[in-house]
């Protein structure tokens, strides 16, 4: 029954939409222009020709039988024989079957039945919207903050004529405007608690913490002596915001913020069993205790409800975050290690995913079908990261880019997984901005091995654009067309590193970018992290220590990876 009423209420939009075409086209015809009705119908054509009239409708059709389209393009060549002549009156039954239908009347009839398909919201709906809209743009850094310093009133009711009693309200007053403000378009007031989401505002100077620069250790997570954290992830939830670790031995731990990632969420069950989630190797399963692969990335979906890892043995499993339960195993379904993994956008639950490997190759499965939907075959190295990008320009569509060892960024089609762009990175200088190597995968393309293209990171703000990061000095600011934005570089200075042997090391290994991309992170393989700002790439702030207090001193650890906190200044 459900089926059959889906369908009928598919066909009757269907047909009001046809309706509203129609009507249009036809109100076109009366208005003169013959142009752009006969245009416009070419292009609804198939819009009105799907639709099949019914009995109900029979108030709206001709004597003569025939598709909407006909109808509609027989109308206009009488119009436009009746004004070729003296004759400037409409057809008889222009708008409907008989003459005393007007294009009001008309027009009535069809906003009765929209009234009857469209949901019809209160006035206040509006206003939520708006405000989420602009909370949405100061997160992003779009719009900003604006704060009225209030006054705490509750001296006032103090009528005494003391001069000390009025030094001491003033003193209070003050202190009451250094501790609290109120955020006119957050709606909401800070008071000075660490565990706020804007946190401890100074009078001299207002900055919200998810803006503010990391500049000391915070907290460190420890493992086991034998396992390695091997990939890290932030996602937040209805409850907190968690962080997912993934290590050596195969294990998948979910973090809790309020122990400030130090204890793992014992307000999931399984984890308060010590039932971890967990890769298991080739031979091996939960009693014998054998190897596992390595955790090598780990992503969650946009409502925080699926997570996905990959292995180095080329496998990828999606888990429910509530309970644990593995959902869907893709066994081995690359020859490599899996290097990236990112969900499909296309609602709350993630239908694809998109993985990359070791293995030259990124390709799509489908996680309802278990089935392999796309390959993206064409580099002739790692491939070392991949993204589902939806670009808006000139008009909104779903792109990949992947990222590769062999120094070069291909831009996918999202839907037939055709190379529209091959991009190299190392190509940009001032008298050549272009990072356009070729327009298709045929030819041959100029890669410098020795560049590994380790980082691509989409951005929102500037739109259509990304963070591309090389095993070299520079950063890269590049748009999907591949124009270069902005290159931003360090010098690095000779008493920053221990040797002259370690002077070269001042490639970038790992990158990130604060939430309102604001601030771009990246860090050197001598342990050097830059904070740029990524308007004018200028250098921020530089922590010369960061990678020396990451693997705390020890020499037989080198970092990987950083990520960046959804709303906090941690890293």
């Amino acid at each position: 029954m459900m089926g059959t009423e889906r369908k009928e209420m598919k066909s009757k939009e269907d047909s009001i939409l046809a309706q509203c075409h129609e009507v249009v086209i036809l109100e076109l015809g009366d208005l003169g222009e013959m142009d752009l009705a006969f245009a416009t119908l070419k292009i609804c054509r198939q819009t009105l020709d799907k639709v099949i009239l019914t009995d109900s409708e029979e108030e709206h059709k001709l004597a003569s039988d025939g598709s909407i389209s006909q109808r509609c393009e027989r109308k206009l060549h009488s119009l436009a024989l009746r004004k070729s002549g003296e004759n400037s009156s409409l057809p008889p039954g222009y708008y409907g079957p008989n003459n005393d239908i007007s294009k009001e009347k008309r027009r009535g009839v069809i906003a009765q039945a929209l009234a009857e398909i469209i949901p019809v919201l209160p006035a206040s709906r509006l206003v939520s919207l708006c405000q989420q809209a602009l909370k949405w743009q100061i997160h992003t850094g779009q719009m900003p903050m604006i704060r009225n310093v209030w006054l705490d009133s509750s001296d006032d009711t103090n009528n005494s004529n003391d001069k000390k009693s009025d030094k001491k309200r003033k003193k209070k007053r003050q202190q009451s405007m250094r501790r609290g403000r109120f955020d006119l378009v957050m709606g909401e007031v800070n008071i000075d608690d660490r565990d706020n989401l804007i946190t401890k505002f100074s009078s001299k100077k207002s900055k919200s913490s998810h803006e503010s620069v990391p500049l000391n250790p915070w907290h460190v997570i420890k493992f086991g002596k034998k396992s390695r954290v091997t990939s890290c992830s932030f996602f937040t939830d209805a409850t907190q915001s968690s962080l997912v670790t993934g290590s050596s031995d195969g294990f998948i731990e979910i973090w809790n913020s309020d122990e400030n990632y130090t204890k793992l969420r014992m307000d999931l069950e399984y984890q308060k069993r010590d039932d971890i989630m967990c890769h298991y190797g080739e031979q091996t399963t939960e009693d014998d205790g054998g190897p596992a692969p390595a955790i090598l990335t780990t992503t969650v979906n946009s409502d925080s409800k699926l997570l996905a890892s990959g292995d180095s043995a080329g496998t990828i499993c999606i888990w429910d975050i509530k309970t644990g339960v593995l959902l869907c195993k893709l066994h081995k379904v690359h020859g490599g290690a899996i290097t990236c993994l990112d969900f499909s956008q296309d609602g709350e639950e993630s239908s694809r995913i998109l993985s990359s490997s070791q293995d030259t190759t990124c390709r799509e499965f489908g996680l309802r079908t278990r089935r392999l939907l796309k390959e993206f075959r064409g580099h002739s190295s790692f491939v070392n990261s991949c993204r589902y990008v939806l670009a808006n320009s000139p008009s909104i569509h779903l792109l990949v880019v992947t990222a590769s060892a062999d120094s070069s960024i291909r831009i996918w089609c999202g839907k037939s997984a055709e190379v529209k762009l091959v991009l190299n990175p190392m190509h940009i200088t001032n008298s050549n901005p272009s990072a356009v190597v070729s327009k298709s995968s045929t030819g041959d393309i100029q890669t410098n091995l020795g560049k590994n293209i380790h980082t691509v990171i989409p951005l929102h703000t500037p739109s259509n654009a990304m963070i591309v990061a090389a095993k070299t000095d520079k950063i890269f600011l590049v748009t999907y067309s591949g124009l270069a934005l902005r290159t931003y570089e360090h010098e690095s200075l000779q008493n920053d590193v221990e040797s002259s042997e370690s002077y070269d090391k001042g490639d970038f290994i790992a990158v990130s970018v604060s939430p309102s991309n604001k601030w771009l992170y990246g860090v050197k393989a001598n342990g050097v992290c830059v904070c740029f700002d990524m308007i004018s790439g200028d250098v921020k702030k530089t922590i010369t220590d960061f990678g020396l207090e990451t693997v705390g001193g020890k020499s037989d650890i080198e970092l990987s990876g950083i990520v960046h906190h959804p709303f906090k200044g941690i890293l």
